[in-house]
């Protein structure tokens, strides 16, 4: 085999599977397997604005099976959704190959030319992740809300994705 491909789900390991063949080992995460705790802001602000990650609920077990999974391999390739989402879940897989290559693949539809298309075109770059200014902003600006109405907003983060465009 060639690589182990990571995609998000399992119907898209079957898709993927049956247009790639048994060149790649194909897995799946079902979306994040890390993030922010939820009980606290998880990012230390006196440090550097170091974020704390943990495992998301019930899914210990998974990372466990994938890093097993990619023990064979010296190429790892994150196929994961190619939105904000995806790219935070592919940079949360990738730390758990240390010394592993690894590529991310894109594509836009699960048909043969897609799926061969995105690996023809693999890369190693991975945009920065938000999710951590998020949280930041999105607490602050949450704060202000309930000063001004009386009641907690909630994390705002969709103002947030707003602001770097307002001038």
């Amino acid at each position: 085999m060639k690589a182990m491909i990571i995609v998000e789900s399992k119907a898209k390991v079957q898709s993927i599977g049956k247009i790639v063949g048994p060149d790649y080992n194909l897995q799946y995460c079902l979306g994040h397997v890390y993030d922010l705790p939820e009980k606290e802001l998880g990012i230390d602000i006196k440090s550097n604005f170091e974020p704390k990650y943990v495992p998301v609920r019930g899914k210990v077990k998974l990372i466990s099976d994938l890093k097993t999974a990619g023990k064979d391999f010296k190429t790892v390739i994150l196929a994961t959704d190619p939105d904000r989402e995806g790219e935070s879940i592919a940079w949360h897989l990738s730390r758990l190959f240390k010394g592993k290559k690894i590529m991310r693949m894109r594509f836009n539809e699960i048909t043969e030319k897609g799926i061969l298309d995105g690996l023809a075109d693999i890369s190693g770059a991975f945009p920065l992740l938000h999710r951590e200014g998020d949280v930041i902003d999105g607490s602050e600006i949450a704060k202000a809300f309930g000063q001004v109405f009386g009641n907690n907003g909630g994390h705002v983060q969709g103002c947030v994705h707003a602001k770097p465009q307002v001038r």
